[in-house]
């Protein structure tokens, strides 16, 4: 993997300010800037004061706060890294510090960046940003749309409550309509998002849902160069639970994102009765015994790589075709 060897520069964001330190660099006094345009031009001067031309930047994920400072550091020609917070607070503890401060933590950040080196950022296109945004709204307003649903069958007997409830989700289903229209215009503008998307959807199982869930979260597979990462990224590797004599078998992890695992969860419940590839998988588990969840989850894993091939490939999914495969290296 590529590393990077400029001096690292620690970033703590917040929502209007960010505090900044240069690891290794004693007569370097840690900096405040705004969060805005204006404060992202006095880093990149005080940064040229000080000598420097190029830095590795790195910065915790905090919500939308560091996107706009990341893309501009990004297009300045400076190396980026967002690193997951947790990551940082286990260093901190490793370290044991105990006192939080912005500042403290932009040194923090800084030395582990120098310590851990870690990978490069590069910011998606704008259409996979803009469908993020899109479909996130879109399941936070289902959810909304469910809640007040449960409410109406909870046995209201309120008829101004009733009426109240019955609006909200008369409008809630239209706002759901008019942005998944948005959502529909928007891949048939992008060339590539619409391959994409119907690459994805020739997979039996695999849902309008689903497939723009996966290219929201994943973007295109061009940072992807196995499926294995691909399945890292979004939790679907079982991980052990062992210690001395303890055996608590394997898990998938709950500190990745899950935006594509629940979705995958229905999709492979579907692809088990409507994809033969799937259902003779499926079946090959159930007869060797292994749990209900166990098979599902593996399912799950099953279509990753199948939309990370047909994706890579270009190529639609063709049943016919995996069944030559399989037993072709059988």
């Amino acid at each position: 993997m590529e590393k990077c060897n400029w001096p690292c520069l620690g970033i703590d964001m917040s929502k209007n300010v960010f505090d900044v330190e240069v690891d290794g660099m004693s007569d370097s006094p840690r900096m405040q800037f705004s969060n805005s345009t204006d404060g992202y031009a006095s880093l990149i001067e005080w940064l040229v004061q000080k000598g420097i031309d190029k830095v590795h930047a790195c910065v915790e994920s905090t919500s939308r706060y560091h996107q706009a400072l990341a893309e501009y550091l990004h297009e300045n020609g400076h190396w980026v890294s967002i690193v997951n917070p947790r990551r940082v607070k286990a260093m901190r503890d490793m370290e044991g510090k105990q006192h939080k401060t912005d500042r403290l933590d932009a040194a923090l950040i800084a030395r582990f960046c120098r310590k851990e080196r870690p990978a490069r950022w590069t910011p998606q296109p704008i259409e996979i940003r803009q469908l993020q945004e899109l479909q996130r709204r879109l399941e936070d307003l289902s959810k909304v749309m469910q809640q007040e649903i449960n409410r109406l069958e909870s046995g209201i007997t309120c008829p101004a409550l009733r009426f109240s409830i019955e609006s909200h989700v008369e409008f809630l289903t239209l706002q759901i309509k008019q942005l998944e229209a948005v959502v529909k215009a928007l891949v048939k503008q992008h060339p590539r998002l619409h391959r994409d998307y119907q690459l994805l959807v020739s997979i039996a199982g695999i849902g309008p849902k689903t497939a723009l869930t996966h290219l929201a979260e994943n973007g295109y597979l061009d940072r992807f160069q196995t499926c294995r990462q691909l399945e890292m990224v979004n939790g679907l590797v079982p991980i052990k639970n062992e210690s001395g004599t303890s055996r608590k078998g394997e898990h998938l992890s709950s500190k990745s994102r899950s935006r594509l695992r629940k979705t995958l969860y229905m999709a492979a419940l579907s692809a088990m009765q409507f994809n033969p590839v799937i259902r003779e998988f499926a079946t090959g588990l159930q007869q060797r015994g292994k749990p209900g969840k166990v098979v599902v989850c593996a399912v799950m894993r099953k279509l990753l790589r199948i939309m990370f091939g047909v994706l890579k490939s270009g190529i639609p999914f063709d049943a016919e075709h995996h069944h030559r495969l399989n037993r072709r290296f059988a």
